[in-house]
């Protein structure tokens, strides 16, 4: 697989990652925003509470924006990734590939679904892979022209 393959098909769930991640640190500051997650100042003259909400709510904006953008870069990938696999000529090489990079499914679950052998089905892969391959040269080819 070149690196231009790799590239296409990878950079949906490198996406994904960093969504998942942005998730966690979301969920994070919205537990510490509840009011159990407050704390009372160490000092035993002070008795109000300490109030990060604002740190909090700023925080929270500013992942919320980073995650929407996330979100529609992970869209256009996986329209990039559908489309390329869309020109391709062998529709088992189109399942395979879609199931893996678009459906997120592991291998032997593809190969369950299509009824194959793993053997065979990473026949299809590795000779789709190659076809992509070729479909994306072709284009820059034709786009250089």
């Amino acid at each position: 697989m070149t690196d231009r393959v790799y590239e296409l098909l990878a950079k949906p769930g490198i996406i994904s990652k960093k969504i998942r991640q942005i998730d966690i640190q979301i969920e994070g500051l919205n537990m510490s925003m509840l009011p159990a997650g407050m704390t009372y100042d160490s000092a035993k003259v002070q008795t109000s509470v300490s109030d990060p909400m604002a740190e909090y709510a700023a925080r929270l904006d500013d992942l919320n924006r980073k995650r929407a953008d996330l979100c529609t870069l992970y869209m256009l990938a996986q329209d990039a990734v559908s489309s390329e696999i869309a020109e391709m000529d062998d529709e088992s090489e189109k399942t395979v590939l879609m199931a893996r990079f678009i459906g997120r499914e592991d291998f032997s679950g593809i190969a369950l679904r299509l009824s194959m052998c793993e053997r065979n089905m990473f026949r299809i892969y590795r000779r789709a892979l190659s076809h992509l391959d070729d479909v994306i040269k072709k284009k820059l080819v034709s786009e250089c022209q």
